[in-house]
């Protein structure tokens, strides 16, 4: 089982990653939705203007982290072995 040690299991699907999003806007990081992201339930876009819309100043610091998420996706990408 692929469940986290508290119990909880996440939801699959955009549904359940705008109410997740909803929900936490003010205090989401961006690798708290990295499983919506990375199967493409959830748009990048989308979701920083939601988060800059709850947390302003704040939404800086979400951006750069999801620069840095896909520089390195990225650059694994490129440097990855096939």
């Amino acid at each position: 089982k692929l469940n986290p040690p508290d119990g909880r299991v996440a939801k699959g699907g955009e549904e359940a990653a705008l109410s997740y999003l909803r929900r936490h806007a003010a205090t989401v990081l961006p690798d708290q939705l990295a499983p919506w992201f990375s199967l493409g339930c959830l748009s990048l876009r989308e979701s920083y203007w939601r988060v800059k819309k709850a947390m302003h100043k704040q939404a800086a610091t979400f951006y750069d982290e999801l620069l840095w998420r896909d520089f390195y996706r990225y650059s694994v990408s490129l440097n990855s072995s096939q």
